[in-house]
Order: C-alpha cells, then sequence, then structure tokens
C-alpha cells in the first residue's frame, strides 16, 4: 500500500503495471516532498531518527541508517586561580582564542589551555565511594552525553554559539604531590582527561551544547 493523499491508502501498481511518476503525485497532491518521505516505499527513515529532508535521498536497503552527530552539553565551567587544585564552578566564562578560559590560572596559551572531563568520569569515582563533583579534577569543562576521552587528537569542538577547541592530547602525567589525588584519593585525568586549544574564541556557559565539527 502507498499514501494516497485525501483517497486514503490504495493498492502499489503490478509489475506489469508502470508506477505512477511521483512528481506528478506531490504536484498533484500539492504537498511538500519532505512531507511524503516517511510514506514512501523502501525508505529506512523512522520517526525520531535524524534523515536528509529531501526525496532524492531514499535508503532502499532497510538495514541502513542515518548517522547522529556526536554531541553533548556542557554541565559545568570551572576555573581556580593556582594549577593543582580543584577548580570553582561559574556560570559562565570565555573561552580566548591560543589562551585558553578566561579567569583560569592554565589560560597561558600552549597545547594544554582548555581541559575537559566526561561528567560519566566523575559517576565512575562517585560509585567508588569519592565524594566528588564536577572541577574537582581540575577540569575547565565537563560534557555529558559525549566520551570526550575517546575522540582522537586533532578532532575539533563547536562549544556554545561560537567557540572551536582543537584537542591537542588525551591524558597527562600526574604529578607529585597532586593537590587533587591528595584530596580525593584518585584522579582520572591522567587516563580520562582530554586538553585542548581555543581555535576561536566565545562564550561558554553550562548547558551549551558541544559537538563534533571535523
Amino acid at each position: 500500500m502507498i499514501w494516497g493523499g485525501s483517497q486514503g491508502p490504495r493498492p502499489l501498481p503490478s509489475p506489469e503495471t508502470p508506477s505512477p511518476n511521483p512528481y506528478n503525485f506531490m504536484k498533484r497532491h500539492r504537498r511538500p516532498a519532505c512531507a511524503l518521505i516517511p510514506w514512501l516505499p523502501g525508505l529506512a527513515w523512522k520517526p525520531g531518527e535524524d534523515h536528509p529532508r529531501r526525496l532524492g535521498v531514499l535508503a532502499r536497503d532497510k538495514t541502513m541508517t542515518f548517522p547522529r552527530i556526536a554531541a553533548g552539553r556542557i554541565v559545568a565551567v570551572s576555573v581556580s586561580d593556582r594549577k593543582g587544585v580543584v577548580k570553582h564552578n561559574v556560570p559562565a566564562a570565555r573561552l580566548l582564542a591560543e589562551h585558553g578560559l578566561e579567569g583560569d590560572a592554565h589560560a597561558e596559551g600552549g597545547c594544554r589551555q582548555v581541559s575537559l572531563l566526561s561528567l560519566a568520569s566523575i559517576h565512575k569515582m562517585v560509585a567508588r565511594g569519592a565524594a566528588v563533583a564536577p572541577g574537582d579534577f581540575a577540569e575547565n569543562l565537563t560534557v555529558e552525553g559525549l566520551e570526550v576521552m575517546s575522540l582522537p587528537v586533532g578532532t575539533r569542538l563547536k562549544v556554545g554559539a561560537q567557540a572551536l577547541l582543537e584537542i591537542t592530547q588525551i591524558g597527562k602525567v600526574c604529578h607529585k604531590g597532586c593537590a587533587i589525588r591528595e584530596q580525593v584519593g584518585d584522579c582520572v585525568m591522567p587516563r580520562e582527561g582530554v586538553f585542548a586549544r581555543v581555535l576561536q574564541e566565545g562564550l561558554v556557559k553550562v548547558g551549551d551544547a558541544i559537538e563534533v565539527v571535523a
């Protein structure tokens, strides 16, 4: 069966009968092509999935899916006036090009201008009994919904409306006498923390989207 507009479903043409021209069908019923996509035979799209909204892209293989963009959101923005200590949360801060997060001790250029950590990494420590929260591992940006430690070096991330980051390093060597390790009991930053440089500046605030763009 295929959608028959106001006349309801009608049978598909038999192999002996030529198929009607779908463009004439759409013109006759004066409906945009994208409105008809969910009902066209052989389309892999299901409600709730991302898909190109154009008639020319149809999946004849019903197992085909359209990939989603890797994205998450910022759940905490944190800064500190000294290195090697836990950071305090702020509602928002500006990412400065080739510098870092404004107001943070690590904002001094180089290849480790901004640090990121997935919220899932903090949850692992909480499950082990540690009383920790975003910022306690000295990360600048705590991310939910995107496992930043799984992204390769060179990945570019759009943060908020304008800022652009490029991942430069995954993990680090934890120095002796680390205040975070002494206070928390362990530090996940050497294993799962991610560092980046700021390619394009912009304001970042809690709730902003963060997505892979390259």
